[in-house]
């Protein structure tokens, strides 16, 4: 009997030190949380890579303390973003017969992963989140992912959303919503 088990670099620098923090040589203090982090690692954003080479006081501390102003932007998405740096890939995972409030915690999640993607210029990461938000345009979301359109410049998504909208409510002239929506397909 031969047991394969696959475990690959990716996983292995994931694990030891990003989960690990092994041989950190920077700590990253955001949302109340510290994540012992590998500057060379961090650099794979372009928001890392300036402050840390362009000769900023912040190039030379062990210790950066993000001020971050996006209300949107969450500790789980933190960690999706900072993980990414080690993995090499983003895991968003969905069950596929997910009740209501769940699939709403799901999107606020994608959300906080777009969040801190658009804060670290990561427009791999915000084009796969916008991909992701685009397959749950429903009654009870498309307003919210409409706002998240707008407020994160995601074309792709906007026009869903407003494509939507239209289906549903041109039979309503009188209705604010639907004058909203034929503004944006003129």
């Amino acid at each position: 009997l031969i047991l394969l088990w696959s475990f690959t670099t990716y996983d292995y620098v994931y694990e030891q030190m990003f989960l690990k923090g092994e041989n950190s040589d920077i700590t990253v203090i955001a949302l109340e949380r510290k994540w012992h982090l590998h500057r060379v690692f961090l650099k794979h954003s372009l928001y890392f890579s300036a402050l840390l080479e362009g000769g900023w006081k912040e190039s030379e501390e062990n210790v950066l303390t993000l001020k971050l102003t996006d209300e949107n932007i969450t500790e789980e998405g933190l960690h999706v973003i900072f993980g990414s740096f080690y993995k090499d890939q983003v895991i968003i995972t969905k069950n596929v017969k997910m009740p209501i409030f769940l699939l709403l915690t799901f999107l606020q999640n994608v959300i906080g992963v777009l969040a801190a993607a658009t804060w670290f210029q990561l427009d791999e990461i915000r084009d796969h989140c916008e991909r992701i938000l685009c397959r749950f345009v429903k009654l009870n979301t498309v307003s919210s992912l409409y706002d998240v359109s707008v407020k994160y410049l995601l074309l792709k998504l906007e026009h869903i959303c407003v494509s939507w909208l239209a289906t549903r409510f041109s039979l309503v002239p009188w209705c604010k919503l639907s004058f909203e929506v034929k503004k944006k397909l003129s």
